[in-house]
């Protein structure tokens, strides 16, 4: 019966573009990246709403990618916020134990960037506010003398990739 309910979720998810937001449980099965996830019974990636990780190749990216593999085999809770342009599932990701938000755990850690340009204000401010402590502290991240945000190296990168051609 769950197979079938996951199922079911993903034809929804994968099959309309998502306009409405809604919840199921799932379970991590693999870790993309710090931002990443794919979950048991469905074939997109889970894609973190609001936040930005290092890539694997960035400093900081490595760590990131650790600290969410504490979630592998774990149940959690998707909210579903809409579907990216790369086909992947948007969503909040909340630890069914604790009820805490993967997004606030890895901005906490100072493993994460809220990432303004896709966050709504309902989720920026507050989150913004966690970012702020992870970096009074030098948690993570901000322990770094020289950090860049990954939207900024990933455009270094593709301008690097453009000049070689």
């Amino acid at each position: 019966m769950k197979k079938a309910h996951i199922f079911f979720i993903a034809l929804i998810v994968l099959q309309l573009n998502v306009s409405s937001v809604f919840a199921f449980s799932a379970v991590v099965e693999r870790v993309i990246d710090g931002d990443t996830i794919k979950i048991v019974g469905i074939k997109a990636n889970i894609r973190l709403y609001g936040v930005d990780t290092p890539e694997k190749k960035q400093a900081g990216g490595k760590e990131a990618t650790i600290f969410v593999e504490k979630f592998l085999n774990k149940e959690v809770e998707i909210t579903v916020v809409t579907k990216d342009r790369y086909g992947r599932i948007v969503a909040i990701v909340h630890d069914k134990e604790t009820g805490e938000s993967l997004q606030e755990m890895l901005l906490l850690a100072g493993h994460a960037w809220v990432y303004e340009q896709y966050a709504k204000k309902e989720y920026r401010e507050p989150w913004k506010d966690l970012e702020f402590i992870a970096m009074r502290e030098a948690n993570g991240l901000w322990e770094m003398a020289d950090i860049t945000a990954p939207w900024d190296w990933r455009k270094e990168q593709k301008a690097k990739w453009k000049s070689k051609k």
